[in-house]
């Protein structure tokens, strides 16, 4: 049981505590004891009593009524006066204060504890009427604003419904716009497949308005078959099973022809006022994160060369520089333009070029390590060819190369360029053995470089150029789109040129292509030229 605390003013010690020691043993728990009305205020305060003992006459300028006075009115705690006089004026200047009673000293434990209790139960019930005022006045208020809105009310319900039905139109509306707003595919179908609700970003991958969407089926305006046959199994899945299903990634091919990727979940639904099942589905375009994460992949693999190509190009340096040291030393034993004389220059030949393949390799695999560095684009021609020539000359195909010398320099990186040209050759070799068979006269393959002013800025353009198979019209406006590939499946992951596009673009560059189906295929990179660019022998 909780205790109800006083708060004893008094200040005469020897009664203050008789007074302490009578309260405890009537069950009572003291807040404080203090000796003037300054000291009884600011304790007052800190310690929110139930009731106050205010002796009338205290030391200090402050008497006890005065005291009670402020303590009743600021806080609400009712004061009861201890006071050894009973004077007609010592009474009539408390009574004005309002107490909750009075006690003459001396007094006993029994005449402590009724004053106490009975003040106590009188601020108590002054709080209760009070209480029970507000509340009459509150209810009398409101019933009275009752009565006057409800006349006005009668005269405003029709303008208040149409403003009600006005303002749920805006709140549905405001709710369209959010849903739209939201970049993913947010939809409903019925176990039929046909569209309940669908989102502006679903409307934009069809290329159709929301309005149209609306009733109909996904079969109807989703091109490929496969895909439509994958959505309606996970539907009538979610729908049959009563649970939600994720589908980590899933094929999805928008209205251009791009095959995006999708991350998708499928919640049941159904209307309040209807009883057919229908599927919530949620849809977010993750292709640019599976590009992100397949271009880490790609980075992977570089760093991993790297590290091969460095634990081997020790091993495979040293016994060839001792092969060329002892080509060396055999040229001068044999008679000049005799078959051993040129079998030694043979050896020194061919093991100079496992020396530079190795080093290409080496500086390839760093690039992801090197800065922007002034550079030759004859230069990165020359060492992307180092290592893919290998594999021209396997397909027997003729290389024209008309990459000058003296074109000014660049600043780049240049294994990054170097991976873009090595890609375009790559492509070029894949296009020409789909037209040519080997050894073709006509299975040409052309790099050639000038020196161009784009967009009023000097640049230097490298072309590439086959007479390969060509690319269809309908590819090339998504040839630099991440995954594209015209490739069989497993032979391309359609990165190569997404990758080469986002390197040229890097550099403040641009690559572009020109095709004719069946005739020749044509990349350009323009490549901008800083001004302290300078030509370089």
């Amino acid at each position: 049981m909780i205790k109800n605390t006083v708060l004893i003013v008094e200040d005469v010690n020897i009664v203050a505590r008789d007074i302490q020691s009578k309260l405890k043993r009537s069950g009572y728990a003291i807040a404080a004891t203090v000796a003037s009305g300054e000291e009884a205020i600011k304790k007052a305060a800190e310690t929110q009593p139930n009731l106050v003992l205010m002796d009338i006459q205290l030391r200090g300028k402050m008497n006890g009524i005065e005291a009670a006075r402020q303590i009743y009115t600021q806080f609400d705690v009712p004061v009861v006066y201890l006071t050894a006089n009973a004077d007609e004026s010592t009474l009539e200047q408390a009574k004005v204060t309002g107490p909750f009673g009075y006690i003459i000293k001396p007094f006993s434990i029994a005449e402590l504890r009724s004053t106490i209790e009975i003040a106590l139960y009188k601020h108590q019930m002054e709080r209760k009427l009070r209480k029970a005022q507000e509340d009459l006045e509150s209810r009398v208020q409101e019933r009275t604003a009752t009565l006057r809105r409800t006349n006005e009310n009668l005269k405003k319900q029709i303008a208040d419904r149409r403003y009600a039905e006005e303002e749920l139109r805006k709140s549905e509306k405001r709710l369209r716009q959010i849903i739209n707003l939201v970049p993913h595919h947010i939809f409903v179908k019925n176990r039929n497949g046909n569209f309940l609700i669908a989102n502006q970003a679903v409307a934009d991958a069809y290329g159709t308005t929301i309005e149209r969407l609306i009733g109909q089926n996904h079969a109807e305006i989703h091109k490929n078959a496969r895909e439509v046959a994958e959505m309606i199994k996970d539907d009538l899945e979610v729908i049959e099973s009563g649970e939600q299903k994720l589908i980590p990634e899933r094929d999805f091919t928008d209205k251009d022809g791009n095959r995006r990727i999708l991350q998708v979940t499928k919640i049941p639904y159904s209307e309040s006022d209807s009883n057919d099942p229908a599927v919530l589905g949620i849809a977010i375009d993750i292709t640019d994160r599976k590009l992100a994460e397949a271009q880490l992949i790609d980075a992977s693999k570089l760093a991993a060369i790297g590290e091969l190509a460095a634990s081997v190009a020790h091993e495979i340096l040293n016994p060839i520089n001792g092969l060329l040291n002892c080509a060396e030393m055999l040229v001068p034993e044999f008679e000049e333009g005799s078959d051993n004389w040129e079998f030694a220059e043979l050896i020194k030949s061919e093991g100079e070029r496992i020396v530079k393949t190795v080093r290409n390799l080496l500086n390839f695999s760093r690039q992801q390590e090197e800065e922007y560095r002034m550079n030759r684009l004859c230069d990165i021609v020359s060492r992307s060819l180092a290592l893919v020539g290998k594999q021209i000359q396997k397909y027997r195909i003729q290389l024209r190369i008309d990459v000058p010398e003296d074109l000014p320099a660049f600043q780049c990186r240049a294994g990054q360029i170097q991976q873009v040209i090595m890609n375009l050759l790559l492509n070029s070799c894949d296009a020409l053995n789909e037209r040519f068979p080997v050894g073709a006269p006509d299975k040409i393959l052309s790099v050639s470089a000038t020196h161009i002013h784009h967009e009023g800025k000097p640049h230097l353009q490298l072309i590439v150029e086959d007479h390969g198979c060509g690319i269809a019209p309908e590819n090339l406006s998504r040839l630099f789109d991440p995954f594209f590939t015209t490739k069989p499946l497993g032979q391309g992951t359609g990165l190569g040129l997404s990758t080469s596009y986002r390197l040229i673009k890097n550099h403040g560059g641009l690559i572009t292509v020109e095709s004719k189906l069946g005739k020749f295929t044509r990349f350009y990179v323009n490549l901008p030229l800083k001004k302290q660019a300078v030509p370089q022998m």
